[in-house]
């Protein structure tokens, strides 16, 4: 048996191997000088460092790939390279960010603009980032994100303005493109956006479809209709996700209407056969109407408020709009509604994790019904399940009944 020993073993120590390379020696002595304190915050240039070491381009930039790589430096494309922390510690890079909260510069959904940006902007100064609020004003390609946004940034907010009212989120499309190759994570809050993917926060929207489908089926609903934009996006689609999914357990017929541009605002579809349809005995079906976003709620008040003839005398309404506004609390009317502290508090814990090459997030925010109006005393039943009528899924109607 030989007596040789594993030069692996743990009781022996090993001679450490020399640095044969210069990078290497290179990416030491700028590793000590991060840990002695010589080099905090932005790192110089590399020509200085060149300067100071007296090494050409490609040993330097080497060397501080090395030392990114182990966390100990962050390297920005067009902003420089920075000392993560003190002592390497990656924790602390984590706790001070320079973060911009960019918002539209005229927003008529949504709370109101100094609510949602200066409420996410306190939880951040919390936590110890630096945050700047800059309103960018749009166009017909979106919001241009600011050059200093480009410049100084870490992480960029974007607040989407009307969410369930626009299918574009309203950032133009070379800007994002712009923070993607410069390596900033952008975190969406309300909408998920067209165009590269990124993070994003919104209010559940498929558990808002189903809850209101429900609850209006509860109240005397045998009819339900989802009332939104005619361009409708994501945020829309899996509204009537969850509104097909309660209307398929209750068997109750389901339509999705459009709203009509009238001038400067948006008007309901006068649809008679859709609003009042007569059934056998000569009466009508109570219509649920859920109302996605604030135009469509407004549609709706305004159409009351003015009489509306016949068109919504048998109208159970019903609301999902922007977090934050107040327009369903005014008028009385029965919402979902999620609230702002919940939307920030996921914003806040992505701004200080998110990272530039990780995979984006998608969070839902779930929320609740707060009844209002002629919901908050009615009395919840499910319906006759022999009473119903078909199901109505785009254009095709699929024929249900009580009987087997």
């Amino acid at each position: 048996m030989s007596d040789r020993q594993d030069p692996r073993a743990s009781g022996r120590s090993q001679r450490p191997r020399p640095l044969s390379y210069k990078f290497q020696r290179l990416r030491e002595q700028i590793r000590s000088a991060v840990l002695n304190g010589e080099f905090q915050g932005r790192l110089p240039g590399e020509r200085e460092l060149g300067r100071l070491y007296n090494a050409n381009a490609k040993t330097i930039n080497k060397a501080l790939s090395d030392l990114s790589a182990e966390g100990l430096l962050v390297r920005r494309i067009g902003k420089g390279t920075f000392v993560a922390g003190r002592n390497g510690d990656v924790a602390d890079r984590l706790a001070a960010r320079r973060i911009h909260i960019l918002t539209p510069a005229v927003c008529n959904g949504g709370a109101s603009p100094q609510t949602l940006p200066s409420h996410l902007a306190a939880r951040l100064r919390d936590q110890g980032h630096e945050v700047f609020i800059q309103a960018i004003s749009q166009t017909e390609s979106g919001g241009e994100i600011p050059v200093e946004t480009m410049r100084e940034a870490e992480t960029v907010i974007w607040l989407s303005p009307e969410p369930l009212t626009h299918s574009r989120d309203g950032l133009d499309p070379s800007g994002l493109l712009e923070l993607m190759r410069r390596q900033i994570p952008l975190i969406a809050i309300g909408a998920f956006g067209e165009g590269p993917r990124r993070n994003v926060v919104v209010a559940d929207y498929v558990d808002a479809g189903f809850r209101l489908a429900q609850h209006l089926v509860l109240a005397g609903s045998r009819r339900l209709a989802v009332l939104g934009p005619p361009e409708a996006g994501r945020e829309f689609e899996l509204l009537c996700q969850g509104c097909r999914t309660a209307a398929a357990r209750y068997r109750v017929a389901v339509e999705r209407l459009s709203l009509v541009r009238d001038a400067e605002s948006y008007a309901l579809p006068h649809r008679d056969t859709v609003f009042n349809p007569a059934d056998g005995n000569g009466g009508a079906w109570p219509l649920g109407l859920i109302c996605a976003g604030l135009h469509a709620a407004m549609a709706m008040v305004d159409e009351k408020a003015g009489g509306g003839p016949a068109l919504l005398r048998r109208v159970i309404p019903a609301c999902v709009i922007e977090p934050g506004h107040k327009l369903c609390e005014r008028f009385d009317l029965t919402s979902y509604d999620v609230a702002i502290d919940d939307l920030v508090d996921q914003a806040v814990r992505l701004a200080g994790s998110a990272r530039a090459g990780d995979v984006p997030l998608e969070i839902a925010v779930p929320g609740g019904i707060e009844l209002r109006g002629s919901l908050s005393a009615a009395r919840l039943r499910p319906p006759d399940r022999a009473a119903t009528v078909p199901v109505m899924s785009g254009q095709r109607a699929i024929q249900s009944s009580g009987t087997a």
